[in-house]
């Protein structure tokens, strides 16, 4: 497990987190770790093959380029998901990650 981002606050953190795992990297925030208090506000990536992924994906998301990602259609019912969300708002169906 890596750490991939500090946040300045935990909200931040959790908003860094639902960027990354729309993207099917599987992250999780310090608060929910038994490490030290200065790494409560900060995104781990679990599979440290997935890192530099990871990190790409801050960049952008930093850069203000996370908005220019698309809105998907829930496989379930069909509703037009804004990109930000990782679960539809309708019926709960998961987001399908894109690689």
């Amino acid at each position: 497990m890596r750490q991939v981002y500090l946040a300045s606050d935990l909200l931040e953190a959790h908003i860094v987190r639902g960027v990354l795992e729309a993207r099917g990297i599987n992250t999780v925030v310090g608060d929910d770790l038994p490490v030290a208090d200065d790494y409560w506000a900060s995104v781990w990536v679990v599979e440290d093959t997935l890192y530099e992924r990871a990190r790409n994906v801050v960049m952008a998301f930093s850069r203000g380029e996370e908005s220019t990602q698309d809105s998907w259609h829930c496989s379930t019912c069909r509703e037009q998901i804004e990109p930000q969300f990782t679960e539809c708002w309708q019926c709960g169906t998961s987001r399908p990650y894109s690689l």
